[in-house]
């Protein structure tokens, strides 16, 4: 009797420890999930020209792409500079990623522009903060244009989601039957 209660309890445990590790999400990847999408707005990017005029972006637009079920992805960013700046456009691409609530973006080409983001506040419209780059810090705030729409297909192994470009519009709108 003794066997089968140690039995079923081992048996009891090994469903528990099972259950919750698939169904754990922390916060890291909540966070990347809501950073997926595109987003525009200050980002605070400068362009210091051959002649040494500072210039500053007018408007930042950033695309964070998501790994599946990752707390990192990679992204694209371009910058639009006023006329009279010898670079109107500028294209970054970077890697990113969330830990312990820290989003870190790295530019693999563009080593000075890797930046660090721990004070700031999302939501699913918002984001906006401190960017730390090296010793200096800068405000920025972004909005989101461009959100994943969530879609589902199936193969012979499974169901899979994927998101396919929503915009900003669209999400705010409500179909009335």
């Amino acid at each position: 009797m003794m066997k089968k209660i140690t039995s079923w309890a081992k048996m009891l445990i090994f469903v528990l420890v099972g259950a919750l590790s698939l169904t754990s999400c922390d916060k890291d990847d909540m966070k990347a999930a809501n950073l997926d999408g595109t987003w525009e707005g200050d980002f605070f990017m400068e362009y210091l020209s051959p002649s040494g005029i500072l210039y500053h972006a007018k408007s930042t637009m950033i695309r964070f792409d998501q790994k599946p079920f990752k707390n990192y992805g990679v992204g694209y960013q371009i910058d639009y500079y006023p006329k009279g700046c010898p670079v109107l456009i500028a294209f970054h691409e970077f890697d990113w990623s969330v830990e312990d609530g820290i989003v870190t973006m790295v530019y693999p080409t563009e080593p000075e522009l890797n930046i660090r983001i721990y004070d700031y506040r999302m939501s699913s419209t918002s984001f906006h903060g401190v960017i730390e780059k090296g010793a200096s810090k800068t405000a920025f705030s972004l909005d989101k244009v461009e959100d994943p729409d969530w879609g589902e297909y199936s193969d012979r192994v499974g169901t899979y989601y994927y998101a396919k470009p929503r915009t900003a519009a669209e999400a705010d709108s409500v179909s009335v039957e």
